[in-house]
């Protein structure tokens, strides 16, 4: 991650610069160590840490920085890490065509190595984007390999995820009865999560 003048910075809530400053602990210790895949792991984080601030120029700064060195450490599922995070950042910039290709990179990555998280993140990218694009079927289709994925793993999270994403893809083709019902599953996931 590459500093820049503060002026020129959102003013990030203190939480979450601590978080950043601890991320850039950990990459300048790892490129210290010499150890490419753990510098990969801190990048991809921050690359997280700035997507939920809607900083896509620097996420995607550090997950293609995380993505060059996990593929010299030659690690599947820190590869198909950056790769959804660089298609989540596609796909709130609108670049769907771009976004479809990188998810699916991720998704081949992923299923090849069985990294069934990487397999999940990447199927609900494919699954928003192409309901964003009017595929509301095609969609569905990617949803629906997803959730069982996201249920084998017990990630209530990734589950609430997926649920919602099918709420809306029925929100959309207004049969709102399988929306509400989606909706509330998700709901009833993401609740679990919060409580547990």
């Amino acid at each position: 991650t590459t500093q820049k003048s503060a002026a020129a910075e959102p003013q990030l809530p203190a939480e979450v610069q601590a978080r950043l400053d601890e991320l850039q602990s950990a990459v300048r210790a790892a490129q210290a160590a010499g150890n490419a895949l753990a510098e990969a792991k801190a990048l991809n984080q921050a690359g997280e840490v700035y997507f939920r601030t809607s900083q896509y120029g620097k996420a995607l700064e550090d997950y293609n920085q995380a993505l060059t060195l996990a593929r010299a450490a030659k690690d599947a599922q820190e590869q198909a890490a950056a790769l959804n995070g660089i298609g989540n950042c596609q796909r709130k910039q609108s670049q769907n065509s771009k976004a479809l290709e990188t998810f699916q990179r991720a998704l081949d990555l992923a299923t090849a190595s069985g990294d069934l998280r990487g397999q999940t993140a990447a199927l609900n990218g494919l699954g928003w984007v192409n309901r964003s694009i009017g595929k509301p079927q095609i969609a569905l289709d990617f949803y629906n390999r997803a959730l069982p994925l996201a249920r084998k793993l017990q990630d209530e999270g990734l589950q609430a995820l997926t649920l919602r994403g099918m709420g809306v893809v029925y929100d959309d083709l207004n049969e709102l009865g399988k929306a509400l019902d989606f909706y509330g599953q998700g709901l009833d996931r993401k609740s679990t999560r919060l409580n547990s």
